[in-house]
């Protein structure tokens, strides 16, 4: 407690061991647990004013307490087919650079690998911060258990690309109340339709214009409600907001320029 009123971190790593021979220095039976009420008294009577600032003891509040978030900060979830390993390209160099970023700015980040659901920890922990929490082993089967069991847990929610937001809306559809109070950004990562659209052009088999109307359209739809949309260019943006989306912004890939290239 001094060292949180003091403004320092406090950090938890799961690869050391500490061996704790609990009451090894009791000098006869019950004076350990005797001295322990005894001190937790002394305990509260110093620390009051902390101890009145905290949240009852509960499930959810313990989630909350484990991370604590400056102000202006907030708690993340962010739902994507997997860990974000850059050498996988297909967005993934884009997505990990999202999270290093929410991660440096301060934000307590979830990540919920949905299709790919195992990872080893010696590449999560080549890109990953170690700030981030991972949400491995659970895929599609266990994300609504994992919403319920962290209902109220999160600011902001973020799911990326529309077979996700799919299955997210899925898992929600069960209990609509598993997103009051939070924000849903969608990162649609492509316009997936659109995508498609071009694959059967360049196999010699074009859509009906039609076809690739109702497949964009259907699109669209999955970011109902969404507070926020990000797409990866201008057009594809373009085609959110022909769509009715308002709140549109562009989050494309990193590029790192070398100014000495030639």
């Amino acid at each position: 407690v001094r060292l949180l009123e003091g403004g320092q971190r406090i950090v938890y790593d799961p690869a050391v061991r500490v061996r704790h021979f609990e009451f090894a220095s009791e000098v006869s039976s019950g004076w350990a647990l005797e001295l322990q009420a005894r001190n937790r008294a002394l305990f509260v009577e110093r620390h009051q004013t902390f101890l009145q600032q905290q949240a009852p003891a509960s499930a959810a509040a313990l989630l909350r307490a484990r991370q604590r978030v400056q102000p202006g900060r907030q708690r993340i979830l962010v739902i994507d087919d997997r860990v974000p390993l850059p050498w996988l390209g297909r967005g993934y160099p884009r997505a990990c650079e999202l999270l290093v970023t929410l991660a440096a700015e301060g934000h307590a980040v979830t990540f919920y690998p949905l299709l790919f659901a195992h990872e080893t920890w010696a590449n999560i922990e080549r890109v990953v911060p170690e700030t981030v929490e991972i949400a491995l082993d659970r895929g599609v089967s266990g994300l609504f258990d994992f919403l319920q069991q962290r209902r109220g847990c999160f600011d902001t929610l973020v799911v990326s690309r529309p077979h996700n937001m799919r299955e997210f809306r899925q898992a929600v559809a069960r209990d609509p109340g598993l997103l009051d109070g939070v924000r849903l950004v969608y990162d649609a990562e492509a316009v997936f339709a659109l995508r498609d659209a071009e694959l059967a052009q360049l196999q010699g088999k074009p859509w009906p214009d039609a076809r690739r109307q109702q497949a964009v359209a259907t699109e669209m739809h999955l970011a109902q409600g969404a507070r926020a949309i990000c797409a990866v260019s201008r057009e594809e943006a373009q085609v959110f907001r022909q769509h009715g989306h308002a709140q549109v912004s562009i989050l494309g890939h990193p590029l790192h320029t070398v100014r000495d290239t030639p």
